[in-house]
Order: C-alpha cells, then structure tokens, then sequence
C-alpha cells in the first residue's frame, strides 16, 4: 500500500468514525424529539433492538411498533446524555461501538421522573454511503425514581432485575 493510499484509509476510516458518532447523536435527539419516523431512518431495513427492561424487538417491524406505540406511552418525556463512545471498524461496512448514557425521562405509569443509566451495545452497517444501526443492545445499569437516586433505589421499573458483576462493582 501506498503512502497516499495508507493515508485515505486513515482519513476514511476517521469519517466512518465521525458519522457513526452523528447517528447516535442524531438517534439520542430524535427520540428526544419525538420524531419516530426520523428515528426509524436511522435503523437498517433488517435492524433489531433489545431495550432491556423495556423490551426486545427483533424486526425492524417490532422496532417501528416499539418506537410509534410504546416508547410515546411509557416514557413521553426523555433527555438523553450520551457519552464516552468507543467504536470500532471490522470493515469498510461494518462496525460496533459502545457508549455510555444517562436519560432524565418521565415514566409515565407513575408520573414519575426517573433516571436510566448504562450502556450502550452497537452494531452499524454503511448501507448507500449511510451508516445505519444494525442492532442497538441497551444494558441498564439502573433505573430510579428522581427523588429516591440509586444508592436507596436501584431499580424502579416492571420486569426482571438482573445484577451483574462489572469488574469488580456490582450493577
């Protein structure tokens, strides 16, 4: 490979970085937003989504159900905090990356404002020049009322709770 070729890979492979970076900030916005059309544009035609405690959505059928009748229902309000991405090309197509987030929401069962915090799981493709999520995996680390935090309540919402160990912490 030559230097000039040496350094366009370099250069691209930061712009696949770089765009893959938007969509997620564009993805965090949009559902912010509301604009579930918008958000359902930033998915693959085969992409698949598991959300933890809120569900596991294995079509982009699901993921369109997921996103127009129950993330509206759930949780009307959302603030997304996205941070300390890590990404990682496996080829000029693929890629996976993980990031940290935190989301001020309101639950709507409760009325309550809550907190979410973890990570998320990423898989992208380039599909058409686009980079696309192929598969968004969320592990919550916890969820908690606004006026209780996590030290007095770990967990607020239905559904399993499942404690991990991460390194040496437990979440």
């Amino acid at each position: 490979m030559t230097v000039t070729a040496a350094l366009e890979a370099r250069i691209q492979a930061l712009e696949d970085i770089e765009a893959i970076k938007r969509l997620k900030f564009r993805y965090a916005d949009l559902v912010d937003s509301q604009q579930w059309l918008e958000v359902m544009n930033c998915f693959a035609d085969d992409a698949s989504g598991d959300y933890g405690p809120i569900g596991n959505y294995p079509t982009r059928k699901d993921l369109e159900r997921f996103f127009f009748d129950i993330v509206p229902n759930v949780l009307p309000f959302t603030l997304h905090y996205v941070t300390n991405p890590s990404i990682e090309l496996v080829d000029s197509e693929r890629a996976r990356g993980s990031w940290y987030f935190n989301v001020a929401a309101t639950y709507a069962p409760t009325n309550k404002a809550i907190y979410l915090a973890g990570r998320y799981n990423d898989e992208y493709v380039k599909r058409d020049g686009d980079w696309l999520y192929q598969r968004i995996v969320l592990d919550v680390f916890y969820s908690t009322d606004y006026d209780q935090g996590w030290a007095q309540q770990r967990w607020n919402l239905p559904g399993p709770v499942v404690v991990r160990e991460a390194g040496n912490r437990k979440v």
